[in-house]
């Protein structure tokens, strides 16, 4: 009789627990991130903008010395093993430049560059942060805008409009932590497979150090390529095949 007392006893207790809801988990606290750096990246390749063709080489010191105005962020915030991101590029350059147009040849002209770049991503983390990778996705919108003042290109009538596309991308990043205050990311991800630039190549390498638990200062290397055209023929053809490359300088707030 006790025994079945006690197993009642058991079953009620036990039923009343499953009844009982479950008290909901903690919300995750989103961690943000917002990087503002410099990227000293020279320029090497190629910009057609219809007839008129402008070869685009320069280190970085010859664009530091034509550089109007230049701004760029990064952003990010993640909760638990998700993420989103966001990257804003924009530099506006002015000088002499030397450009190839038809029936004329090569002229020199004054031209003015404004230079736009956002990017979106999506952040998996596949490990705790400190040692590990995540997989990213994402797209990026680049824009370019030049103006050429040659009075041959005025003349012509030459409609030289700019251009802009998206180009989907998909990659990897990880991070190692040697100390308590070192850490090493590396990145790559590759994009446009022909649905905005015919292929994109972007590779990132940083060494950080920890100033405290908010701040953190970050050196390291940039490539990115990219392979654009739109296809079009005549004066609407574009083309940007260029190749941006140099060292990265930031510093990161977390909180």
């Amino acid at each position: 009789m006790k025994r079945n007392s006690s197993s009642f006893l058991v079953g009620a207790l036990t039923a009343l627990v499953l009844l009982i809801p479950a008290r909901p988990a903690p919300a995750q606290q989103i961690e943000w991130t917002i990087q503002p750096y410099l990227w000293l990246a020279g320029l090497d390749g190629r910009l057609v903008l219809g007839p008129v063709n402008a070869p685009v080489d320069a280190s970085f010191g010859d664009l530091f010395s034509r550089l109007e105005f230049a701004a760029l962020v990064r952003a990010e915030g993640m909760e638990g093993d998700w993420g989103l991101g966001v990257d804003f590029v924009y530099f506006g350059l002015g000088d002499d430049v030397e450009i190839d147009v038809p029936v004329v040849g090569p002229v020199q002209s004054g031209y003015s560059l404004d230079f736009f770049q956002i990017e979106g991503l999506l952040i998996r983390r596949l490990q705790p942060p400190g040692a590990g990778a995540d997989i990213i996705a994402g797209a990026r919108f680049t824009s370019l805008d030049p103006d050429f003042d040659a009075p041959e290109v005025i003349d012509l009538g030459l409609d030289l409009d700019g251009l802009s596309w998206w180009d989907p991308f998909i990659g990897v990043r990880a991070q190692s932590d040697p100390t308590r205050r070192v850490f090493v990311q590396g990145r790559v991800d590759i994009g446009g497979f022909g649905l905005g630039s015919s292929f994109a190549w972007n590779n990132i390498l940083m060494l950080g150090f920890r100033l405290s638990r908010v701040v953190s200062v970050g050196a390291g290397f940039r490539y990115l390529s990219t392979d654009y055209d739109n296809g079009e023929e005549g004066l609407a053809f574009r083309d940007w095949d260029v190749d941006q490359y140099g060292f990265l300088v930031g510093f990161d707030f977390t909180f």
